[in-house]
């Protein structure tokens, strides 16, 4: 008789904690519908900029620490540098997307073909891997384009 009686205490003292905190909830989102990933603003922030990453290679595909990234913005003609780290990776954000860009990579004095970036490519976040060539590629596909 005593565990029925501790057992009915017990549900008498849980049933209106239960119902206050399913009152508050509902009184935040009647819909109980899940938060959106982002906000308006981040939305509206995504919408006019775009980021380009990457990695960059050496002739054997390895990833390459210290090499120079360059992005240069064909209308201003300015350029922002990165370094990159151990992995190889760089990063670029915030970038305009009415505005064209060419990208490459330098380590030695050596330099990766130029990348180039187009506003009419629609995308926010633009993959490019930088690689150096060996000098007999670069070599052959220089005479092929002429």
């Amino acid at each position: 008789m005593n565990t029925r009686l501790a057992t009915l205490l017990t549900l008498a003292l849980a049933a209106p904690s239960t119902f206050l905190c399913a009152q508050s909830m509902a009184s935040k989102d009647p819909t109980n519908r899940p938060s959106p990933m982002y906000s308006k603003a981040e939305k509206k922030r995504m919408a006019r900029f775009r980021m380009v990453h990457g990695v960059v290679k050496d002739v054997h595909d390895n990833p390459m620490k210290g090499a120079l990234v360059n992005l240069k913005n064909l209308k201003t003609n300015q350029t922002v540098t990165d370094i990159t780290q151990a992995d190889g990776k760089y990063s670029f954000d915030e970038l305009s997307r009415e505005q064209d860009y060419e990208l490459s990579a330098s380590f030695n004095g050596k330099t990766t073909p130029v990348k180039k970036l187009s506003h009419f490519d629609p995308q926010s976040s633009i993959m490019r891997i930088l690689s150096f060539v060996p000098p007999e590629q670069d070599a052959t596909s220089a005479s092929a384009t002429k």
